[in-house]
């Protein structure tokens, strides 16, 4: 598995939601408060995610994930 990267992880959230308004979404964006991504946009998000990255991200820990950062370093944690 490749290691995750805060670009290509940022990829597959543009890829995966429609990102409304005038929204700019960087590494550190709150994706809930900020982006204004729903519960359907973050499943999405994380489907994709999980998938792209061949890792199960429990709904606990899926709550705590709210950037792409925390995604990124999230998944490059695991697989150390």
């Amino acid at each position: 598995m490749s290691k995750a990267t805060p670009e290509d992880v940022l990829n597959i959230l543009k890829r995966e939601v429609s990102l409304t308004g005038d929204v700019e979404v960087g590494f550190n964006t709150s994706l809930r408060n900020e982006a204004g991504l729903d519960s359907l946009d973050l499943s999405l998000f994380l489907l994709a995610v999980q998938e792209q990255y061949d890792v199960k991200i429990a709904d606990e820990r899926a709550e705590e994930l709210d950037s792409v950062n925390d995604v990124a370093n999230w998944i490059n944690n695991l697989k150390k």
